[in-house]
């Protein structure tokens, strides 16, 4: 009996294993046939707020059982027979091997498995007689063969250049919309392995003028530790950039020669690779702001060395109002305060300056990094700390009570739940904005001292009025008021010493909303999402930059032949308690209503709704809660009232507060044109 046939008793690991790839598997492939539904899509729109776990590619089991497979198998068949029932009576056997590839290529692509997972798959099925299948994930996906070109840098590590040209050519087929070539360029650090030290830098890209192509790879860093001159990333960078400045970007569609020019918006990075590749004083330094000239004061001791050396393991304070001198391009261009400047770049330029990038308003403070990760993360650890303090009030099992309650209302366009704070220190970046944005207030109110409540809730707003597609300019000035102030109590609440780096720059973050827009315009989100996804691909660490280099490949030739536009998430409205709570456009005002059916007629789309009754303020300062959206109601009306889902502008959160219920707009759907 061979070995994939034998008969076994598996642990309780394996079957966990086995249950999870079989139904990835079968819904990859059920998934691209008709299924009945008792409700349609009627809203499509890009998510923003999509997050990724960090999953290991490097588990694989030893033995596979046919008996699972065959079911597979047979699902496979059943959805080939069935897609193809009155188009003709037989389809081609060669034309179902053909499909069935492709198919199998997406899976892999998709879902990322290890290369000994797919071989082991393709054996089972030319064991079953699927002919003309390869035998090996190579072959399958076309993993090019020749060895990529790695430069050593001088201190230590290596550094793979793919390039913008290369990035560029392979989605030339998704550049139609897209006029001159706008790029947004991401650098962060990534460690693939818990159990080894090897570090990864990638930069990456993305183009800021369209919204249908993902980010992508320019080139990796990999080594033990980040590297010691952040200048040697960009040696062909600089090369290539000059020569795309001067002569454009060109490719050819059909027989006709199309120029593009190419420019580079802003570069995206963490505090400490901004530092990194700036070339200026950290953010625990005495000159560590970006924007404004102020010394630090300390908690402890430190030296001059020590602010050069960076080894100093103190504590710097921050002022909690903006310095009396702001930095910008021209002060950071001249020098003006060499003492923001690393020693050794107080008399030269890095490469990117040479390159005639702005230093400061180029270099845009990260939301995700400052406002998530940092303010919101140092908010809450203070609550799971002080909750024992008397005289704040903080019932931090309540607050988990109702983070836990918010589930069965949470809408689907958010991939994550919100766990309860005896997790804070697991929380992702997601959760954090979630938090801060939807649920937090809801959750906090009653249940924190009056005056931490109404510091939350500046926070809140400011956030939200920034994170708003339509920001006008008048909400960007209350925005700032509300960040002043919150910063100016900061050290009332938290403490004398609590006005850290994170804190202070929020005085700072409105100077690049008005230059770029909303928070998620400059927000490294979207790279965090691609670094998840570069780690998948890496499945152990012989040769790192050549597996991703491989699995880039891969991926652009399966997505250059199979699709015209990357798949993005959906936003749906559904019937049921988590989707269905919409704002309808009722004589220019947003109406709350409550979706019952969705139906078509005459070849148009309408919704039966119920309206929201009594409808009030959820909290009135800083600013009325309906000025941005927000609303409580306690009952729905009876009555059934019916509109075209051309009508709706936007969807709701709905969260529980006691006998009544609190409506946020979700940004991302809010002043959207919603198609049916």
């Amino acid at each position: 009996m061979s070995k994939r046939g034998s008969s076994q008793h598996w642990s309780g690991y394996e079957k966990k294993h086995f249950k999870q790839l079989v139904e990835e598997e079968d819904n990859s492939f059920m998934s691209q046939f008709p299924q009945s539904s008792s409700i349609n899509p009627l809203i499509s729109t890009q998510l923003v707020e999509e997050d990724m776990e960090h999953l290991s590619d490097n588990e694989a089991l030893d033995e596979y059982s046919e008996a699972v497979w065959e079911d597979i198998l047979t699902d496979i068949e059943k959805s080939y027979e069935c897609d193809c029932q009155g188009q003709s009576s037989e389809l081609p056997k060669s034309n179902v091997k053909k499909d069935l590839a492709t198919d199998l290529a997406g899976f892999v692509i998709r879902k990322g498995r290890p290369t000994r997972d797919t071989t082991e798959l393709l054996h089972i099925l030319n064991d079953h007689n699927v002919e003309g299948l390869p035998k090996t994930r190579k072959n399958l996906l076309q993993t090019p063969k020749e060895k990529i070109e790695q430069r050593t840098l001088s201190g230590g590590g290596t550094f793979y250049y793919r390039g913008i040209r290369n990035s560029l050519q392979t989605r030339k087929h998704l550049l139609a919309d897209v006029g001159d070539v706008l790029l947004d360029v991401g650098i962060d650090g990534a460690r693939p392995f818990k159990s080894s030290k090897m570090d990864l830098w990638p930069v990456m890209s993305s183009i800021a003028n369209s919204q249908n192509i993902r980010p992508f790879l320019l080139g990796c860093y990999q080594g033990r530790g980040k590297a010691k001159n952040s200048d040697e990333f960009f040696k062909e960078f600089e090369n290539e950039l000059l020569e795309l400045y001067r002569d454009g970007f060109s490719y050819k569609v059909r027989d006709k020669v199309v120029q593009k020019k190419i420019n580079i918006r802003l570069f995206m990075l963490d505090s400490p690779a901004r530092a990194d590749i700036c070339k200026i004083m950290s953010h625990g330094s005495y000159q560590g702001c970006p924007l404004c000239k102020f010394t630090n004061k300390v908690a402890g001791q430190k030296t001059e060395a020590d602010d050069q050396e960076d080894e100093w393991k103190g504590k710097v304070i921050y002022s909690n109002r903006v310095g009396f001198t702001l930095r910008t391009d021209e002060t950071f261009r001249d020098r003006l305060h060499p003492e923001h400047h690393k020693p050794e770049y107080r008399s030269k330029r890095s490469v990117l300056e040479d390159l005639g990038f702005r230093m400061i308003s180029q270099f845009p403070l990260d939301p995700m990094h400052i406002i998530d990760l940092g303010v919101v993360l140092k908010g809450l650890e203070f609550l799971v700390r002080a909750q024992n303090v008397s005289s704040l009030v903080i019932d931090v099992d309540k607050i988990s009570e109702r983070i836990v309650k918010f589930d069965r209302f949470r809408p689907s366009d958010f991939a994550r739940d919100i766990r309860p704070l005896s997790d804070l220190t697991h929380f992702k970046a997601t959760e954090l904005r979630q938090f801060l944005l939807y649920g937090g207030i809801v959750f906090l109110k009653d249940l924190v001292a009056d005056h931490i409540y109404d510091h939350w809730l500046l926070l809140h707003v400011a956030v939200r009025l920034l994170s708003n597609e339509s920001l006008t300019p008048e909400n960007i000035d209350t925005a700032e008021r509300l960040f002043d102030k919150f910063v100016e109590l900061y050290p009332s609440i938290y403490g004398e010493d609590s006005v850290t780096y994170v804190v202070h720059v929020l005085l700072h973050i409105t100077y690049y909303s008005r230059l770029y827009g909303p928070l998620d315009s400059f927000s490294c989100y979207k790279y965090e999402n691609f670094i998840q996804k570069l780690k998948k691909w890496i499945g152990n660490a012989h040769d790192p930059l050549q597996q991703i280099r491989n699995r880039i490949e891969e991926e652009d030739m399966y997505n250059s032949s199979s699709y015209t536009a990357p798949h993005f998430n959906k936003t749906d409205i559904k019937c049921n308690e988590k989707d269905s709570f919409v704002a309808l456009k009722i004589e220019n005002q947003a109406k709350p209503f409550k979706v019952v059916t969705i139906y078509e007629q005459n070849s148009e789309k309408y919704i039966a709704v119920r309206r929201c009754l009594n409808l009030k303020n959820f909290y009135t300062a800083p600013i009325d809660s309906s000025a941005i959206g927000e609303i409580t109601y306690d009952v729905l009306d009876d009555a059934i009232e019916h509109f075209k889902s051309a009508d709706i502008i936007y969807k709701y959160c709905r969260v529980p507060y006691g006998n009544i219920f609190v409506l946020m707009p979700i940004l991302h759907t809010a002043f959207h044109a919603f198609n049916s």
